[in-house]
């Protein structure tokens, strides 16, 4: 064989391989974020400090209301860690069965599998202290019947020191 045919064959296999890298990368990317909303019978709203100062008591609310005839259950809430890197959050209510953190999308999942009754309301709340100063901000991703079932809002809360 031609030095030059060889050397084609070796780019075209090495163009494949990087072809198929990308992707195999790209379709897990999409695996990971591609969420099913949850049932519009289900109404949430995130409530957190937009300004509060080093120091200072914090309290994220997620209130999640079902309007729907049929039982709903909260799988879990997970929120960004860089909007959390601001706050140590040492109180939970309701409790959590699990916590920890979800590297690949840098985050922090926290489990409760709460159910909520038709026409009833959950009222989720994270306790804690603003630590640090900065801008901290990312998203929170509320999950409804199952983890693949999830809503995502942006976050935003601004420390002065």
């Amino acid at each position: 064989m031609k030095p030059r045919l060889l050397i084609g064959i070796g780019i075209g296999c090495l163009v494949s391989a990087l072809l198929g890298a990308v992707v195999l990368v790209g379709g897990v990317g999409l695996l990971i974020y591609s969420y099913a909303l949850p049932s519009e019978d289900v109404l949430i709203e995130v409530d957190a400090p937009i300004r509060i100062k080093e120091g200072d008591p914090v309290s994220l609310i997620v209130t999640i209301e079902n309007t729907s005839d049929e039982m709903q259950v909260l799988d879990s809430i997970d929120i960004s860690n860089g909007y959390l890197d601001g706050f140590v959050m040492d109180d939970i209510q309701p409790g959590v069965l699990d916590s920890y953190d979800i590297w690949l999308l840098d985050m922090r999942n926290y489990t409760f599998l709460q159910e909520i009754n038709p026409g009833k309301t959950l009222i989720v709340e994270y306790r804690g202290t603003a630590v640090k100063s900065g801008d901290f901000s990312g998203d929170i991703d509320v999950c409804i019947n199952s983890i693949e079932e999830c809503r995502r809002m942006p976050l935003r809360s601004v420390v002065d020191e």
